[in-house]
């Protein structure tokens, strides 16, 4: 704080602060100060010893200055009112603009950190239902639409997820049996010519030309047509999870073929 600015202070606070923090007065640089000490600090980069002692410095604390901290209803809105209109910095992301980690590949040590972080924490959406607006999962579709993977990460995600790793493993025990009409190749051809021979999930990512039927309820032995419906092989794989959702999901999907056939 310059001297000029310090005399002013305390004529107009007698050199104690209105705030709560207590005896701890605060004041504000000027405009001027703040402005120099800016240029002063541009093109400055901490050095990294002074880095790793900060970082150490934090880890000790274990918790972070702000945790546990919520702004009041009346900071928000004076921020809220502090940003309206204001241009973006030359940092903030345009769109067309090339992310930083484009092409870049993490750190073994760094996925088996955030791997190890994540363990045992619960998905913010398990057990919930609708969570996603039908204009969302659109826009989801469409983003993985003609996204192909590789013969490589095909390997990897299949092997992540074989025998016990499987979401859905059972000790290797198929748990139910198929209803007699399941081994008619005849039925499960009808069930395929009425659905045009296409896959009836209007959010196929189109990664599978293979089609299947499968049970909308999940139950092997309820062979009823209206709980049959034709999908592709990757569709098939996607509603072994959220079962909840894509129940639902085909069961709404079989109501209109009164309106299509």
């Amino acid at each position: 704080m310059g001297q000029k600015t310090l005399i002013k202070f305390v004529r107009k606070t007698g050199g104690k602060s209105k705030s709560k923090a207590g005896k701890k007065y605060r004041y504000r640089h000027s405009d001027e100060t703040r402005r120099k000490i800016s240029e002063a600090r541009k093109g400055y980069k901490m050095p990294i010893a002074h880095r790793a002692a900060l970082s150490e410095a934090a880890k000790k604390r274990k918790i972070h200055g702000h945790t546990g901290r919520k702004h009041s209803e009346e900071s928000k809105r004076k921020m809220s009112a502090a940003l309206t209109g204001h241009a973006p910095n030359s940092t903030s992301f345009k769109k067309g603009n090339i992310p930083w980690n484009k092409g870049a590949k993490m750190p073994e040590e760094a996925i088996r950190k955030m791997s190890k972080k994540l363990k045992g924490s619960t998905p913010w959406n398990k057990g919930k239902k609708n969570c996603f607006t039908e204009e969302a999962i659109r826009k989801m579709s469409d983003s993985h639409k003609g996204h192909v993977h590789t013969n490589e990460q095909k390997l990897k995600i299949s092997l992540a997820l074989s025998g016990d790793k499987a979401p859905h493993w059972k000790g290797g025990i198929a748990v139910g049996e198929y209803c007699d009409a399941w081994a008619d190749k005849e039925f499960k051809r009808d069930i395929k010519e009425r659905d045009g021979y296409k896959c009836q999930n209007p959010l196929c990512y189109g990664e599978s030309n293979n089609l299947c039927i499968h049970h909308i309820d999940y139950d092997k032995k309820n062979c009823n047509p209206s709980n049959l419906i034709t999908i592709c092989f990757s569709c098939n794989g996607r509603a072994n999870h959220n079962r909840d959702f894509w129940e639902e999901f085909y069961t709404k999907r079989a109501g209109t073929w009164g309106k299509r056939h």
